[in-house]
């Protein structure tokens, strides 16, 4: 949290300078960039105000790629911000813009997220509703995870499969299907451990728990 608030205090400044020099992909990025940050801070206008810039950038440019990308920065501003119905349909839209374009990274954003919006849902139905009503976002999600699971270990990075297998193990669990998700979890761990990836070790024995207690 302290390294995201420091790059924000520097994200006026920054964007200024780009602001200067006129509309470009680089200030699309950077628009996109401070405003997934401070929806992770909890500065919910500035990441708002952000994305839509952003967007509004992309649309400007008639770039298809960072135009989903952009949509995926407002659609975590909703997902933070306590709304992943919002969050949904506008990773949806996200997903439609980037299919069929030789650029995987937006296919991927957009799984990615959707699969940890539908699961941020879950967990605020589950309380509210039967456990067969709770559960349809994780029915909603799991094709999604596992594509992104897919297009993970297809791309050889590390930090991105341990992240993806961990929400499609999460889904199992949460689905009752503890023993598809136990192999998931134990070569999530077996990467993440030696690579040092802290926040997703503890993430990973959080649902460990939660497949124990089931």
């Amino acid at each position: 949290t302290g390294a995201l608030s420091s790059m924000l205090d520097l994200a006026p400044e920054v964007l200024h300078m780009l602001r200067v020099s006129g509309p470009s992909q680089q200030l699309n990025d950077t628009l996109r960039m401070v405003s997934v940050c401070a929806a992770d801070t909890h500065r919910f206008e500035l990441a708002l105000s952000s994305a839509q810039e952003a967007l509004r950038l992309a649309l400007d440019l008639d770039d298809r790629a960072r135009i989903s990308l952009s949509t995926n920065a407002l659609a975590c501003f909703f997902e933070r911000s306590g709304d992943p119905w919002q969050a949904e349909r506008l990773m949806v839209e996200a997903l439609t813009l980037a299919r069929g374009q030789a650029d995987r990274h937006p296919i991927f954003t957009a799984l990615n997220n959707l699969g940890a919006a539908l699961i941020g849902k879950f967990f605020l139905l589950r309380d509210t509703l039967t456990v067969e009503e709770a559960r349809e976002p994780l029915r909603s999600a799991q094709p999604y995870v596992e594509e992104s699971v897919q297009m993970a270990r297809a791309g050889g990075d590390a930090f991105p499969l341990v992240f993806c297998q961990g929400n499609l193990a999460e889904i199992l669990v949460h689905l009752g299907e503890g023993d598809a998700a136990e192999p998931l979890l134990a070569e999530a761990l077996g990467l993440a451990e030696p690579h040092g990836f802290e926040a997703q070790v503890w993430r990973l024995g959080c649902t460990r728990g939660e497949l124990l207690l089931s």
